[in-house]
C-alpha cells in the first residue's frame, strides 16, 4: 500500500475540530458576563436606548414647553413665556377628565398653521370635527407647532408631552431639517448599522451615562456635538445662503439623523402604550423655484459659459415652450445638477400638456435645491416605509394635498409659500388625518358628518377669527419671503400661463388681497377662457371651507364679467348657494324668481349641487 494513502496520516483532523470548539467555548466565556449583563439589564428596564435625548446631539440649556398656571387656581398648564415665540400660546388642564381624549400635534411651523395661527391649523379642525362627530368624549387637540423646529428637537419635546397622558400623538415633521447647521463628520454610513446595533445595547447606554458625574443629558451637553437650546437657522447668519454649498455627504448625515429620531419617537411611544400617527408632509412643487442653485462640481468656466448661453436663448422663447426646450436640454448635456435648469425645464412640459414629465422636472428641481427648505423625496419614501414596517398609522397628507391639484401637481392651490398649507388644506389635513384615526380604530367616531354641519360648524369657526387674520398671514409670509430672500428670483416666481395666474389669484385671495387677485383672475381669463372654470372652482371651495361672503364677492365680480350662456348660469348658481349659506332667504327667494330657468339648465352643477340641502327646487 502506498504511505501517501494510509489512515494514520488523516489523524490530525479531530484536533483541529478540538480546537474550534476550544476558541468558541474560550469566546462563549469571556462574552458571558456581558450577556448575562445585558439580559439583566433588559428584564430590569435599565439603560433604554431612549434615555438618552440624541446619540448625534446634547442640547443647550432648555426649559419646559408648558408649565402650571401657580398666579391663579385655573389649574392648567399653559405654553411657557420662554416658549411662546416659538409656539404661541396653548393651554390645558392639568387634571384630564375621565371622558377626555387628550391628543398632541407636534412638529414645525406647518404644525402651528403659518403663515396664519393656531387657530385656523389642522390641530383646530380636527378638535372641531372630532367633539361634533362625538359629543360623548372632550376632545382636547394641543398644537405642539414649533417655529423652524425639525424633527430632532421634536423628537426632545416627545419625552415632556409623554408626561400629560396624551391619549395619541401625531407627529408632522420633516421640513425643518436642513435649516441648523450639524456636523456628522464621526457619522459614516459604512459604519451606520453597527452603531445602531451598539446604540441599541443596555450596556452601551448604561456606559454613557457615566461619561460624567452628572446625568446624562449633561454629558450630552458638554459634548463637542451639542446644539443650543433654541433654533439657530443658517439662513439668519451673515452669509444667508452662502452658509448652503452643495455637500451631500453632511445631506447624508442630516437624513440619517431624521431616520433615527423619527424611529426614536415611535419607540418611546410604544414604551408608554401611547398611539402615535405620522403624516407624511408634502411641499409646492409647481409654483416655488428652487432657492439655490448651483453648477455641478467640476464643470469648467468654458463650460459654465456655454451653459449661460444656451440658458438665456432659451429665456428668449417665452411663447414657445417647445423651442425654450430644447435650448434648456442642451444646456443639461453640460451640466444637469442646476437646480433651476429642470424648474424651467419642468414648466415647457407643463405648457406642453406633458405634466408626467412636467412632474418629474419639478420633483428633480427641489431635490437639486442647495437650500433645501422642502423635505426631499426620499425622506417623504422613508416616512412611509417606516410605517409600514412598524405597523404605525400614517395620514399621507402630501398625496392628499396632490391630489386637489390640477393635474395631481401641487401649487398655490394648495400651498401660501413653499411648505406651508391654505386653510382649505389645513381642513383637508384634518380629515385625512381622521380618516386613518378611524381606519386604525384609534377613535372610534358613532358617525360621518354631515357636509352641511360641516360647513357651518367651519364658517363659525372662520367668523370668530380677528378680521385681520388673513392679512396678517401675508406679513407673515413677507417676512418669510424677506428671510428667504425670495426677491431674487421675482421673475422666476412670476405665472406663465393662465393655471398659475389663477393660482396667484388664489393665493392673494387668501391673504384677503381682493383686487390684486381678481387683476390675476382677469389675466387668467384673457388668456383662457376655461380660466374661468378655474376660479368658479376656487368660489366653491371658499364655500366649503366656511367662508361664503367671500366666495359672494368673488362670484359678484364675476356677474360683471362678460360670459357664456353655462357659465353665468352657473354663476347664478353659486350666488344663491353663497345666499342660503349666509341665511339670506329672502334674497335666495328673488334669486330663484330672477333666475330659476336659467341656474336649472346648468349643465354639471355637482360642485354646486352639493352645497344645497335640497336642490335649486328647494
Amino acid at each position: 500500500m502506498d504511505k501517501s494513502s494510509t489512515p494514520g496520516e488523516n489523524r490530525p483532523a479531530p484536533r483541529g475540530r478540538r480546537r474550534t470548539v476550544f476558541v468558541l467555548l474560550a469566546i462563549l466565556l469571556g462574552t458571558s458576563p456581558f450577556i448575562v449583563l445585558e439580559i439583566s439589564l433588559r428584564a430590569l428596564g435599565i439603560g433604554k436606548p431612549t434615555s438618552l435625548v440624541d446619540p448625534y446631539f446634547g442640547f443647550g440649556p432648555l426649559h419646559p414647553l408648558f408649565e402650571l398656571d401657580h398666579e391663579n387656581t385655573s389649574n392648567h398648564y399653559h405654553t411657557s413665556r420662554s416658549r411662546s415665540l416659538y409656539f404661541g400660546d396653548q393651554q390645558f388642564p392639568a387634571s384630564k377628565g375621565e371622558e377626555t381624549f387628550r391628543i398632541f400635534c407636534l412638529g414645525g411651523s406647518t404644525v402651528r398653521g403659518r403663515p396664519y395661527t393656531i387657530d385656523t391649523a389642522f390641530s383646530q379642525w380636527m378638535q372641531i370635527e372630532l367633539n361634533a362627530r362625538d359629543p360623548s368624549r372632550n376632545y382636547e387637540v394641543i398644537n405642539c407647532g414649533g417655529l423652524s423646529y425639525a424633527s430632532y428637537r421634536v423628537s426632545l419635546m416627545l419625552d415632556e408631552i409623554l408626561t400629560y397622558q396624551p391619549d395619541l400623538v401625531v407627529i408632522a415633521t420633516g421640513q425643518n431639517e436642513f435649516l441648523e447647521d450639524r456636523t456628522y463628520s464621526d457619522v459614516k454610513e459604512s459604519s451606520a448599522g453597527i452603531l445602531a446595533w451598539l446604540g441599541s445595547l443596555r450596556m452601551v447606554t448604561v456606559a454613557r451615562s457615566f461619561f460624567s458625574d452628572a446625568d446624562v443629558d449633561q454629558a450630552r451637553r458638554n459634548s463637542d456635538k451639542t446644539l443650543p437650546g433654541e433654533v439657530a437657522v443658517l439662513l439668519d447668519e451673515d452669509s444667508g445662503y452662502g452658509s448652503y454649498p452643495r455637500d451631500l455627504e453632511w445631506q447624508a448625515g442630516v437624513k440619517e439623523h431624521f431616520q433615527h429620531s423619527l424611529r426614536s419617537m415611535i419607540t418611546r411611544c410604544r414604551e408608554k402604550e401611547v398611539p402615535l400617527a405620522l403624516v407624511a408632509m408634502g411641499s409646492n412643487l409647481r409654483d416655488c423655484p428652487p432657492f439655490k442653485s448651483e453648477y455641478a462640481a467640476g464643470t469648467s468656466v468654458s463650460e459654465q459659459q456655454e451653459w449661460e448661453r444656451f440658458f438665456q436663448q432659451a429665456k428668449e422663447f417665452s411663447g414657445d415652450p417647445e423651442g425654450a426646450l430644447a435650448f434648456y436640454q442642451l444646456a443639461a448635456e453640460i451640466d444637469d445638477q442646476h437646480a433651476l435648469l429642470h424648474y424651467s425645464i419642468a414648466r415647457c412640459h407643463d405648457l406642453l400638456g406633458e405634466y408626467a414629465e412636467a412632474e418629474a422636472a419639478y420633483r428633480k428641481a427641489k431635490q437639486l435645491d442647495i437650500c433645501p427648505l422642502r423635505i426631499l423625496d426620499e425622506m417623504q419614501v422613508f416616512v412611509r416605509q417606516l410605517a409600514s414596517e412598524t405597523d404605525t398609522p400614517l395620514a399621507d397628507v402630501a398625496r392628499a394635498l396632490s391630489a386637489e391639484s390640477p393635474q395631481g401637481i401641487a401649487g398655490n392651490d394648495v400651498y401660501m409659500d413653499h411648505v406651508h398649507p391654505t386653510i382649505g388644506a389645513h381642513q383637508v389635513i384634518a380629515r385625512t388625518i381622521i380618516e386613518e384615526l378611524v381606519a386604525s380604530k384609534i377613535v372610534k367616531i358613532p358617525a360621518d358628518w354631515p357636509a352641511r354641519e360641516r360647513r357651518a360648524a367651519y364658517r363659525q369657526q372662520m367668523t370668530s377669527l380677528p378680521r385681520a387674520h388673513l392679512g396678517n398671514g401675508r406679513r407673515r409670509v413677507g417676512w418669510l419671503e424677506g428671510w428667504a430672500q425670495r426677491d431674487r428670483m421675482l421673475k422666476v416666481l412670476e405665472p406663465v400661463d393662465a393655471r398659475g395666474y389663477v393660482h396667484s389669484g388664489q393665493r392673494k385671495f387668501n391673504f384677503a388681497e381682493h383686487d390684486e387677485a381678481w387683476q390675476d383672475f382677469a389675466i387668467a381669463m384673457l388668456m383662457e377662457e376655461e380660466a374661468m372654470d378655474l376660479v368658479l372652482h376656487f368660489a366653491a371651495q371658499l364655500v366649503a371651507e366656511g367662508r361664503p361672503a367671500d366666495s359672494r364677492n368673488l362670484l359678484d365680480q364675476l356677474a360683471a364679467v362678460p360670459a357664456g350662456e353655462d357659465q353665468l348660469a352657473e354663476i347664478r348658481l353659486g350666488q344663491l348657494v353663497t345666499m342660503r349659506e349666509l341665511g339670506q332667504h329672502e334674497e335666495a327667494d328673488r334669486q330663484m324668481e330672477m333666475y330659476g330657468d336659467q341656474i336649472r339648465t346648468v349643465p354639471d352643477p355637482n360642485r354646486w349641487q352639493s352645497l344645497l340641502s335640497n336642490g335649486v327646487n328647494e
